[in-house]
């Protein structure tokens, strides 16, 4: 039996659309319910966020000198945006 091709075949009107990555830089670290609010405020102006947290941030929803804080990545590329924003809105 043959694998399938996970290529979609395309019309010859369609074109492909690419990939699109990011180089992601930590724009700061904070906790967890602060983390989230941060990715409303830079999602809503445009900008793609990822927050990275350890287990135990997610379990017990506090920090205690570093272990479980949220970390905030956003786009290179959008680094000092992201940092305007904040600083104009905290």
């Amino acid at each position: 039996m043959k694998p399938k091709n996970s290529k979609k075949k395309l019309n010859k009107n369609q074109k492909r659309r690419p990939t699109l990555r990011y180089i992601w830089s930590l724009l700061l670290r904070t906790n967890p319910q602060e983390g989230e609010i941060i990715r409303g405020k830079l999602e809503s102006s445009g900008i793609k966020v990822r927050l990275e947290q350890e287990a135990i941030g997610k379990i017990s929803g506090f920090t205690l000198n570093g272990l479980g804080e949220t970390r905030v990545f956003v786009p290179k590329s959008r680094l000092k945006e992201a940092k305007k924003i904040l600083q104009i809105n905290f």
